[in-house]
Formats: structure tokens, sequence, C-alpha cells
């Protein structure tokens, strides 16, 4: 149902475009204003008209349903999945549709006929499948159909999951500890044994250093405080050993 809703809306906004410019370039609206002369639309100008606008109809069209279709898969209902995909991609078709609408304005001051009939052709469908056609009509006429909306043909259904059509579900990578080093399967330690040397924490070091050295009862100076000791006199002081 969603390709045949979507072919119905760009021939909407094809119609509607083509009613634009036959008004204007045959029966020669504006055409005192613009400074052209009406004349029969050409063929190849024609056609080149229809297939831009039909390929921006298409993209926003790409733009609008793919989101809710993502919605709808995550196990919403066909109003929640509408009103998320068109709160979600109005900003992005309007950005599209500003970026093109500016362009297209500028071949209006052309002197060239055909360049002003392309650009009020673009500017007219720009406008009209941005705002109405995509932001009204298409969820109007989802809303209006329900869940009828995603139905598709048995047949269809078989050919979509024989050549693989549709999104592609990848599993989730494994999330890895942030502090553990990677060690590549062709290393092991023997090879190289600094890669699992653990650094031992100051609270943990040897009896023997000079940071933990313990005093004996015979070396506790006659006052009962036990003197400082810095890391360059303990470096220096020989041990003294018990008989």
């Amino acid at each position: 149902m969603l390709p045949i809703k979507a072919a119905i809306m760009s021939v909407l906004t094809l119609g509607a475009t083509m009613g634009v410019l036959t008004a204007m370039f045959v029966d020669g609206l504006f055409s005192s204003w613009l400074n052209f002369t009406p004349q029969p639309l050409s063929a190849p100008v024609l056609g080149l008209v229809i297939a831009i606008i039909y390929g921006l109809c298409t993209d926003y069209e790409v733009f609008l349903v793919s989101r809710m279709i993502e919605a709808r898969a995550q196990g919403m209902s066909t109003a929640e999945s509408i009103r998320i995909g068109t709160a979600t991609t109005g900003r992005l078709i309007t950005a599209a549709a500003l970026i093109l609408v500016v362009v297209a304005g500028a071949f209006v001051f052309s002197e060239l006929v055909m360049l002003k009939y392309l650009a009020f052709g673009l500017l007219t469908a720009l406008l009209l499948d941005a705002t109405v056609i995509r932001m009204f009509l298409v969820p109007a006429l989802m809303k209006w159909l329900g869940d009828e909306c995603w139905w598709a043909p048995q047949w269809m259904k078989r050919i979509q999951q024989r050549i693989g059509l549709g999104e592609v579900h990848l599993p989730d990578e494994p999330r890895r500890p942030a502090n553990r080093s990677v060690i590549p399967s062709h290393l092991s330690v023997r090879d190289n044994p600094g890669l699992h040397r653990p650094s031992v924490p100051p609270d943990r070091r040897p009896r023997h250093s000079a940071e933990h050295r313990q005093r004996t009862p015979d070396q506790t100076p006659p006052n009962g405080r036990s003197p400082i000791f810095h890391p360059d006199e303990a470096a220096t002081t020989p041990l003294s050993v018990r008989p």
C-alpha cells in the first residue's frame, strides 16, 4: 500500500505544478512582470521538469515513511509511528526544500525562458510537496487507512524475503572493558613478558623498601620519637643486621 500511496502523492504534486506552469508560460500569467513571451511548452524541458520533480517527491517520501517504518518495527502503533515520523523528519524535509528553493530562485532572474520554466516548476513543486503533501496529506491519509497502510500481497512478501529486501538487523557488538588491554592472538606472555606485568601499588611494595623499613626497639631514640627518614638518606644508610 505504501508504494501506491507514494505514487498518488507524487502525481498530485506533478499535476499541481503542471497547472501552475501552464497558467504562467502558456496562458501568459505574470508574463509582463517576468518579461517573457507566452508560448507552448517544450517537450524536452517538460520531460526534464517532470523527472526532477518526481525524484524530489520520492526522496521526501523515503525520508518520511522510512522513519515511520522504523517506529512501527519497534512495536509502536500506526498512529504513534505516523506522529514520530512526521515530528522527526519535518525539519529535515523543510531544510532540504529550502536549500533547493534558494538554488531554483536564482534561475528566476535568467533571460532564458527555459531556465525560468525550470525555476518556477521547482519552486512550485517544492513548496507544495514539502508543506501540503508531506506534512498534511501523507500523515492524514495514513491515519485514515490505519493498519491497512502496511498491507502487501503475499507474493510480494515472499519475493522480498527471497531476494533480501528490507531492513538489515545486525547484532549488537559486545562492549569491552575500557581498562583492559587487547592482546593479539599471535602474541603470548612468553614472547613478551611485559604484557601482563602488573604495577605494584605504593601500599603493597616489598617490606625491605626504604619507605617501609621498620626500626627495632634498640634503634629508638631516648626521647621516644621516631626520626623522620628521607628517601635519599635511606638509600645511603646501611642496614643494621642483628646477630
